[in-house]
């Protein structure tokens, strides 16, 4: 589950993260972990996969197993019954697998989407001379992943979608937590964190077929991203503004509404997403300074292997055939025979 890593032991929860991770910031704002968000340039690290992963201390956590093990640290679910977790690892389940899949192909499988935004965003954060090419191998690598489950048809997505959203809006009907009680919990954090990478993609049609949802980001982004935001201060921290949210946050459901409904129970206070590093920037530790130097190193070899590749590509070399070859190192030797005679 976790892999150890040979860097210093930090003093907090560190999130590494390409597209904005709001299921598990959301979690960590739930709970109260004291959290930095570290915004990456590349989708994956290294040998450990795909972004997000957790570090804490030594020990690097995979996507896959982020919120267990949060739950483990702090168990935002142990007041459910056995009824309320069984509905919640449904929920779970079909976040993980239907809309996943939807979000995968509202990113690379509509072209137009596909050029007109997920592209250009892409290549904001990838840095050159990779942006020029991982965007296209992303989206080659997505798409076939996407046809392989048949999942690769615009109005089959779309009926996912519709069928998946409008289960998790009865699930939450008129309440404000989707398992009805006074507090937030891991399921509340894992459907907020598909919804708002979902506000820009093309299903978001589908999703604005269901107010409830709306109002529900719209609740968790003002009760524990917007409120308070210096006493937040100590509890999440964050290198730099994550690229992706200008699109994918809270200004689209924002527009969206309708408007939250305050929480009546006791809250955290939270950091906005739009907060200023000047607050809370902190010196680098050098496991951070590490990362960075990784980071461009790689950027850097990688690109000169490609346009090495490239290059070597576009030179073509020119033989004749076979036997002219033989007939001219025949004549050749020949000639070299002669002179030594």
């Amino acid at each position: 589950m976790e892999q150890v890593l040979n860097n210093r032991v930090p003093d907090r929860l560190v999130l590494l993260q390409f597209r904005p991770s709001w299921g598990v910031q959301a979690y960590l704002r739930f709970t109260g972990l004291r959290h930095h968000v570290e915004n990456c340039n590349f989708p994956s690290v290294g040998t450990t996969g795909e972004l997000p992963q957790l570090r804490d201390g030594k020990s690097l956590i995979p996507k896959k197993d982020i919120m267990d093990y949060l739950l483990q640290k702090s168990n935002a679910d142990k007041g459910l019954s056995a009824t309320e977790r069984a509905q919640a690892i449904a929920l779970r389940s079909l976040v993980a697998n239907d809309l996943e899949w939807a979000l995968q192909w509202s990113y690379w499988g509509d072209n137009e989407h596909y050029f007109r935004e997920t592209k250009k965003q892409v290549g904001k954060v990838i840095p050159f001379p990779l942006n020029m090419f991982l965007p296209w191998y992303m989206r080659r690598q997505a798409m076939s992943v996407l046809e392989k489950n048949e999942i690769a048809k615009e109005e089959d997505v779309k009926k996912i979608a519709m069928r998946a959203y409008e289960c998790l809006s009865l699930a939450l009907g008129q309440k404000t937590w989707i398992l009805g009680g006074e507090s937030p919990t891991s399921i509340d954090a894992i459907v907020f964190g598909h919804l708002m990478l979902a506000l820009n993609e093309p299903i978001n049609e589908q999703m604005q077929s269901f107010p409830n949802l709306i109002r529900f980001c719209n609740n968790i982004r003002k009760n524990y991203f917007e409120n308070d935001a210096v006493k937040m201060q100590q509890l999440a921290t964050t290198n730099c503004k994550n690229m992706f949210s200008d699109n994918q946050g809270f200004k689209v459901v924002m527009k969206l509404g309708p408007m939250p409904i305050p929480l009546s129970t006791k809250r955290i206070p939270a950091l906005s997403s739009q907060t200023k590093a000047e607050g809370i920037k902190k010196e680098e530790s050098e496991e951070q300074k590490e990362f960075h130097r990784n980071s461009r190193n790689f950027a850097i070899i990688a690109g000169v292997v490609f346009v090495s590749y490239y290059i070597l590509q576009s030179v073509q070399f020119v033989f004749e055939d076979d036997d002219d070859l033989v007939e001219y190192e025949y004549e050749n030797l020949q000639d070299y025979a002669d002179a030594d005679e």
